[in-house]
């Protein structure tokens, strides 16, 4: 019998042979930078420039995805009765314009060796960019150094980014196991490590939690039980390792750095617990539609109502994606961005139930699921759905999405 063609993760992509090809390899490898922020602008501008011409050539032939455009209409609308109208619509370029048509053009508009070669450059960025935090690191020490922050848009961003490559690395991990992808995995891991930041490893953790089961079916009667827990059950062990160690080395609680903690007091004394009754405060001022988009307008909003305890940063925002979307948009807004993400899930789970084991749609049913379940559970303790990990989150939703969609039309 033989074996269905895997779509996306067929293997390495070939060389660039077009323009069009060296544009997208070179917005999706530069991505992850920081300090690059004028070539990135200029490569998203030339891809969005390019998916347009396509567009007026007639080669959008795919379904329109309307929950994800009335998500993105939402903050448009939040116009109207936003109490900062300035700041949303500051906000409205980097947070919802670009994110909107790099899904649109990543969903719709690129070939399948276009959609292979956008994941495998960010890869290659992102891997590249780990090296390089592994030298700072060598040389300043790990955390939040400045030399960090300068390259990688800061440890938070930067490690929603690894959790990001993860699933799209499973993708290839489970079609055909080769080297390349575990020195590829040990670049990003060790890049997670270097940011110090706690929440990454239990982001990763949910990750596996999705794959485990799956990969568990997938490997049928070749593997006994035992050995099976073993290479499932390990990752996981060393996941919750590296989440103790790290978390030992922090406050259990920012506001208060004379007391010791333990590392399970993180989950019950820390200072977002105190930021979330806040702000859940502050949305019953505007229950129904918020008070308008923008990531700044609640700090710009309710500043003057600070506690006197809070450091700057716990006023930025709430620090979990529901609760800024619920402040910022109200109950219709947070249910909207709800539905938008269920739908979402169930549109990747029927891709999967479609596929039969290895091929493309199992596969990227599978690596969609992770992708949102990486994004979601790395926002609910801080909110990167923002700027760089926001924009890399759609280019990959669009661009897996997209490829099941086609790939279930050839089918029919």
């Amino acid at each position: 019998m033989t074996r269905p063609v895997p779509g996306l993760f067929v293997g390495l992509s070939p060389r660039p042979a077009s323009a069009a090809q060296y544009l997208i390899a070179a917005l999706f490898f530069c991505l992850p930078f920081n300090g690059i922020t004028a070539l990135n602008r200029s490569l998203l501008v030339l891809f969005i420039v390019m998916g347009g011409l396509r567009m007026l050539q007639g080669q959008w032939r795919d379904n329109k995805p309307w929950p994800v455009l009335l998500w993105f209409a939402m903050p448009v609308l939040s116009l109207l009765w936003s109490v900062n109208g300035a700041q949303t619509r500051s906000q409205l370029l980097p947070d919802v314009l670009y994110p909107a048509v790099g899904f649109l053009i990543g969903y719709g508009l690129l070939t399948l060796q276009e959609r292979r070669l956008a994941m495998l450059a960010f890869l290659a960025g992102l891997a590249t960019l780990c090296l390089w935090s592994v030298v700072i690191a060598l040389q300043y020490g790990v955390g939040e150094t400045q030399a960090l922050y300068d390259a990688t848009h800061g440890v938070g961003k930067f490690s929603t980014l690894i959790v990001l490559a993860v699933p799209l690395l499973m993708g290839w991990l489970l079609y055909r196991p080769q080297y390349w992808q575990a020195a590829c995995l040990l670049l990003l891991l060790s890049g997670a490590y270097v940011s110090q930041n706690r929440m990454v490893w239990l982001s990763l953790a949910v990750v596996l939690l999705i794959a485990f089961p799956v990969w568990w079916h997938f490997s049928g009667t070749r593997l006994s039980a035992q050995y099976k827990l073993l290479l499932g059950g390990g990752p996981l062990l060393l996941l919750a390792g590296i989440y103790v160690s790290i978390a030992a080395t922090k406050l259990a609680n920012a506001l208060e750095p004379g007391v010791k903690h333990s590392v399970l007091d993180a989950f019950i004394h820390n200072e977002r617990f105190e930021m979330w009754r806040f702000w859940f405060e502050r949305w019953h001022a505007a229950p129904w539609l918020g008070i308008g988009f923008g990531y700044d307008i609640q700090r710009l909003t309710y500043g003057a109502l600070k506690p006197e305890s809070w450091f700057p940063l716990m006023m930025a925002h709430a620090h979990n994606v529901l609760i800024d979307y619920a402040v910022q948009l109200g109950v219709v807004g947070l249910a909207i961005f709800v539905f938008m993400l269920l739908w979402l899930a169930r549109h990747f789970l029927r891709q999967f139930q479609r596929g039969h084991s290895g091929d493309a749609n199992w596969i990227g049913g599978l690596v969609g699921l992770c992708l949102l379940a990486a994004m979601l559970s790395k926002s609910l303790t801080d909110d990167f759905f923002t700027r760089v990990p926001l924009l890399a989150f759609w280019l990959l939703i669009g661009i897996v999405l997209g490829a099941g969609d086609r790939q279930g039309k050839s089918e029919d």
